[in-house]
């Protein structure tokens, strides 16, 4: 789906009560956006699957560092599309040099007349992204550096902030209640938030 800036209302989106995680900043080689993006959203996934899936480790191949991440094909390929969607939207002109990427955690719930269900988002991380375009304007070594601290401030963070997390979904054959519990979606912008122009990208999880 593609969103214009769209009112959340419009998309049957409710955010009261939305703990907002932010903070994460990066300016990265254009070769490395994938990765370090990746270890971002994968290392939120894997704090947040209390599921059926076994933990498996990742390591970036430019960067060195690695990670955990779910042993889930579905969840690797929900991942790796919403990286390469945002590599192919940072592509798109040369004067495009940042981005944003939201990773939004939601319930589901019986909708109205105007709408068959809402999602009453709970928890939303955000990754903003500055673009050069090669390693003499940032050092690789300084990057995985700061890529580390984010994943451990990650890690920790979750482990903090619990209460506002909704009780888990009672187990189903449902493949996404069991590989990950919450109901999520990603979605990115690229260029200055406040243009009429940035572009969202959702990926969603939900299955319909």
């Amino acid at each position: 789906i593609f969103l214009h800036n769209f009112p959340c209302f419009l998309c049957g989106v409710t955010m009261s009560n939305l703990e907002e995680l932010g903070g994460f900043t990066l300016t990265v080689e254009k070769n490395c956006v994938r990765e370090a993006l990746g270890a971002l959203l994968h290392t939120v996934l894997f704090h947040r699957t209390p599921g059926e899936v076994r933990p498996r480790e990742q390591t970036c191949q430019l960067l060195e560092v690695t990670y955990a991440i779910c042993d889930s094909e579905r969840i690797n390929k929900e991942v790796d599309q919403a990286c390469a969607e945002f590599v192919r939207l940072l592509s798109t002109s040369a004067a495009v040099t940042t981005g944003r990427v939201f990773l939004t955690f939601y319930e589901k719930k019986a909708g109205n007349f105007f709408r068959k269900e809402e999602r009453n988002a709970w928890e939303r991380w955000t990754f903003q992204f500055t673009v050069v375009d090669s390693a003499r304007e940032v050092s690789r070594v300084e990057l995985a550096r700061q890529l580390t601290e984010h994943l451990s401030v990650i890690s920790c963070t979750i482990l903090r902030k619990q209460s506002h997390v909704p009780g888990v979904h009672a187990a189903t054959a449902d493949m996404h209640v069991r590989e990950s519990p919450f109901w999520h979606e990603i979605t990115m912008e690229t260029g200055q938030p406040s243009r009429i122009d940035s572009i969202f990208r959702a990926f969603t999880s939900a299955i319909s």
